[in-house]
């Protein structure tokens, strides 16, 4: 009896404790507790899709390289006279850049002319020869070659023109309009190969790598 006893006492105070214990508890406390049981909500966003293009953006390094841009040289060897323009000076298309001094071409042009001359002579007179005269409209064109050969002729006007183009190229001109590099050589100095270089720096080129697969992402422009 006394062991039943006793257990009723103690399940009577251990209620009366428990009870004592909520009467005491803060109102604020009561309220946070039951708005940690309310139920949050979940908002949705929504959007329409619809078919439209997006940028692809492919990252790489690369260099800009002009357009046009040339090593110039002189076509034939000689001692330079004159330097037109300077380094970093914009010259346009055809323009002077630099001479060699010509005495040498016009000599030889002009022994070229006289040879030009005797061969002409030398025609005339193989034609009369063969009974023509200096109308060669009027002479088959197979002794027209003839006497073209025999007299030297065709020899004379090859080195003739050959004599003017060197005379020519004593003066080295732009091919294009640009800006002038890379001179180094000097007036009375002795030039023959690359003299200088000349770049369109208006219009460039981008040059870069691209993997195998990037390829089909890119296009001109």
């Amino acid at each position: 009896m006394k062991r039943v006893f006793y257990l009723i006492a103690l399940a009577a105070l251990v209620s009366a404790s428990c009870s004592s214990n909520k009467k005491g508890e803060n109102p604020e406390e009561q309220q946070m507790a039951k708005a940690s049981f309310v139920n949050e909500r979940n908002i949705v966003d929504t959007i329409h899709l619809r078919s439209t293009d997006f940028n692809r953006q492919v990252i790489t390094n690369g260099k800009l390289r002009a357009v046009a841009k040339s090593v110039l040289v002189f076509p034939v060897s000689g001692t330079l006279q004159e330097i037109v323009v300077r380094n970093g000076q914009f010259v346009a298309k055809d323009g002077v850049i630099a001479r060699l001094d010509p005495v040498q071409a016009q000599n030889k042009l002009a022994q070229s002319r006289q040879s030009m001359e005797r061969a002409e002579l030398s025609f005339m007179n193989d034609l009369i020869g063969y009974g023509y005269g200096r109308d060669t409209s009027k002479i088959p064109p197979e002794i027209v070659k003839v006497v073209r050969l025999k007299s030297g002729y065709n020899d004379a006007v090859f080195n003739l023109k050959q004599a003017q183009d060197e005379l020519e190229k004593t003066v080295l001109r732009a091919p294009f309009a640009g800006k002038v590099a890379n001179i180094t050589a000097k007036p009375y100095e002795n030039v023959s190969g690359q003299f200088c270089t000349l770049i369109d720096d208006r219009r460039f080129e981008v040059m870069f790598s691209l993997l195998e697969s990037e390829v089909s992402y890119i296009k001109v422009g």
